[in-house]
């Protein structure tokens, strides 16, 4: 039985290290305009855009850029490829912040299968 976590893969570890290294060149708590700025790129179909100005907010810690870019990579397009385990991993450590929107995200994973291992028991923990 495949565990029901696993590990990122390689090219998530390298964007991470990249993310980090930016993450650290900005301040502890980054204005609300620049968050803004990159959730409305997420609105206008820019994943690329958004995820590059989310991933430093989601590495400092914040939970709803931890979702919104485990969203990104679950729907993939617009320049971004569709990786559901990396998506999981994200989702996962927003839900585990109470972050509640991420929390019903990730038992939907659960529930279906999508870059965990399906789950039902772990799906009806998380709803």
């Amino acid at each position: 039985m495949k565990p029901p976590f696993t590990a990122p893969p390689a090219r998530l570890a390298a964007a991470l290290t990249v993310a980090l290294v930016l993450a650290l060149a900005l301040p502890i708590h980054a204005p609300a305009q620049e968050f803004e700025g990159a959730m409305a790129k997420f609105r206008n179909g820019d994943s690329v855009g958004a995820l590059a100005e989310l991933m430093p907010f989601a590495v400092q810690g914040n939970a709803t850029a931890q979702n919104m870019v485990g969203a990104i990579y679950a729907n993939g397009g617009g320049g971004v490829v569709r990786d559901s385990v990396a998506a999981a991993s994200w989702i996962r450590l927003a839900a585990e912040q109470a972050h509640s929107v991420a929390q019903f995200n990730l038992a939907g994973m659960y529930e279906r299968g999508q870059g965990v291992g399906q789950n039902i028991a772990e799906a009806v923990r998380w709803y």
